[in-house]
């Protein structure tokens, strides 16, 4: 609350009571910070349920009103707060929270954008290489994986793709559903970086679904992307032509969702509070890797191979744009 009121005074405060109010804020924020700081210190005591969903919420005001490095302070005294707390997954299988108070903990990663490098190295390879060897990783293919083109940044894109047996069905479901104005596989670089990272998040949740329900559980995929679209048509309303108006930023909760209700259609008991929590750490990590990401180029990449390793089968590559299907042939 200090936070957002320090914003708004910032930018709205009559400028008679400006300086008098800024100081008064600024007292306050203070020493809010110092109590916050005195009680991440005392190891001994777990830090509550309350104080983490206070640093959450100053860490997306801040995000909003502030630089990059105010925010990032915040998520810094967040990552302090987690780990006095055994973890994340710890922290969501322990509570009694509700199911809504456990997604907040993506908010920090995919509203807090980093601070830009410093360096003029170009690390947009390494950095692409490294989201791969992740990706696979969390998969459970890395050994997998063929590759075509060692360097994956260049005029035939990336083209790391692993076996999915059920991509002919993906490829049509996804091209005749609603889905299909939501897997966009290009950014813009003039988007705030929360809906980069939604639009990131949102392929990388459907594509590791269907990638582990593919290596394990194939029959079920078919069900998860039904229930996707279920949810998505609870949850926007529609233009005249019957496309839903949601933001990309609302459809990546539409996705999150859909995959933590994974857990009650097939999982039960603690087999299903597990999934949960793993899909909230899922989604936390691959955020903490597309933060890493410091150029636009790598993170537009990223998202390009997301959607095309649904889709992408041995003679071509397919990619979905805006509602259209373009064929790139292999050369």
């Amino acid at each position: 609350m200090l936070v957002a009121a320090h914003g708004i005074f910032s930018t709205y405060g009559h400028p008679q009571h400006e300086a008098r109010t800024q100081t008064a804020l600024l007292r306050r924020k203070h020493r809010a910070y110092q109590s916050l700081n005195e009680a991440l210190q005392r190891n001994h005591q777990s830090v509550p349920d309350d104080v983490l969903g206070g640093i959450i919420m100053a860490i997306i005001t801040e995000s909003r009103l502030a630089d990059a490095k105010a925010s990032n302070a915040h998520l810094l005294g967040y990552e302090i707060a987690v780990r006095l707390r055994g973890g994340l997954r710890s922290i969501i299988l322990g509570s009694s929270a509700t199911q809504t108070s456990h997604m907040s903990h993506i908010m920090p990663y995919l509203a807090c954008q980093p601070v830009p490098s410093e360096s003029n190295v170009d690390t947009t390879t390494q950095d692409f290489n490294n989201f791969l060897n992740f990706f696979w990783g969390q998969v459970g293919c890395l050994g997998n994986m063929r590759s075509r083109n060692t360097d994956p940044i260049g005029d035939s894109g990336p083209s790391f793709m692993a076996p999915l047996k059920s991509r002919p069905f993906i490829r049509e479901f996804l091209h005749d559903t609603e889905l299909a104005g939501y897997l966009q596989l290009q950014l813009k670089e003039s988007l705030p970086y929360m809906d980069q990272s939604s639009q990131f998040l949102s392929l990388y949740l459907i594509a590791l679904t269907v990638y582990r329900l593919d290596n394990s559980q194939e029959v079920h995929i078919e069900p998860f992307l039904r229930h996707l679209c279920t949810v998505l048509r609870s949850s926007s309303t529609y233009d005249g032509a019957g496309n839903p108006l949601l933001t990309t930023q609302g459809f990546l909760w539409v996705v999150v969702k859909a995959v933590l209700d994974l857990g009650d259609m097939f999982y039960l008991g603690q087999a299903c509070s597990q999934h949960r929590a793993q899909t909230i750490v899922d989604a936390v990590e691959a955020l903490k890797v597309f933060r890493k990401m410091r150029s636009f180029l790598v993170r537009n990449e990223v998202i390009s191979f997301l959607g095309r390793s649904l889709v992408t089968h041995k003679t071509g590559s397919e990619i979905f744009w805006r509602g259209g299907w373009v064929q790139e042939h292999d050369e």
